[in-house]
């Protein structure tokens, strides 16, 4: 396939190992759509420091070169380097334009003891919410485009149907309850509200899915432990 569509997995953790030389190939690159329009100035105004320094400058540097801004697209420049992200995050795969890419896919889970109570099942229920609202919109117009009409749904022995004039009519008041096209079912079902909301959610499942200062669920309680000793560690390496 050329293409994956964008999806969360499964994991809390995911990662991509580009096995193809970068100039066998053109286009590809995981997706991401919390990086859609990424302004790196615009994200990092409020950090502390003299933005003119040179480790700035060069974060600033290879951020440019791995980051397609304009789509949300994160590029490897080199065999071997390395994607790793949060698996809840809305991703994908862009399109390979010429020649083959191939990956090494992998997800890791994390032990639920290092999970905050609650938070992973709130993000799933608000992005659910989100699906629902934009198939209601979906489901709503595309009936009442085939059947031209404009007096929503009615109610009828259980099951929701299309309204017509003679069903809103006054000697069916008190059979079927017509629900008319609400501006509500529109605006939450637009692209932009959504994702605004998705990354919204996002951005508080990133914040507190980890349990803070390592704490860890002991049957009903929590208790104190250390995680790699208090450290945790980022590793930057090569695949030789």
């Amino acid at each position: 396939m050329d293409r994956l569509a964008f999806h969360r997995d499964g994991s809390l953790l995911s990662f991509s190992v580009l096995l193809s030389e970068p100039s066998s190939f053109t286009g590809g690159g995981t997706i991401f759509d919390c990086l859609r329009d990424y302004d790196y100035d615009e994200n990092n105004k409020n950090n502390s420091g003299d933005d003119s320094s040179e480790k700035v400058h060069e974060e600033r540097t290879h951020v440019e070169e791995v980051l397609n801004a304009e789509k949300g697209v994160i590029c490897p420049t080199g065999q071997g380097d390395c994607v790793l992200h949060c698996g809840k995050m809305l991703h994908g795969a862009d399109v390979v334009e010429n020649g083959s890419r191939t990956v090494f896919i992998g997800f890791m889970d994390v032990s639920p003891r290092l999970f905050t109570p609650g938070v992973l099942p709130a993000a799933c229920k608000d992005w659910g919410r989100m699906d629902v609202a934009k198939k209601q919109y979906e489901r709503q117009t595309g009936v009442i485009k085939k059947q031209k009409s404009k007096y929503g749904w009615y109610s009828s022995k259980n099951r929701w149907s299309i309204a017509s004039s003679s069903t809103s009519s006054s000697r069916d008041q008190g059979k079927k309850l017509v629900i008319p096209f609400l501006p509500s079912v529109s605006y939450r079902a637009d692209s932009e509200y959504q994702r605004h909301h998705r990354l919204l959610t996002e951005d508080l499942l990133l914040q507190d899915i980890l349990l803070p200062k390592a704490l860890e669920m002991d049957g009903n309680s929590l208790r104190h432990d250390s995680v790699f000793n208090g450290d945790i560690t980022i590793l930057e390496s090569e695949l030789d």
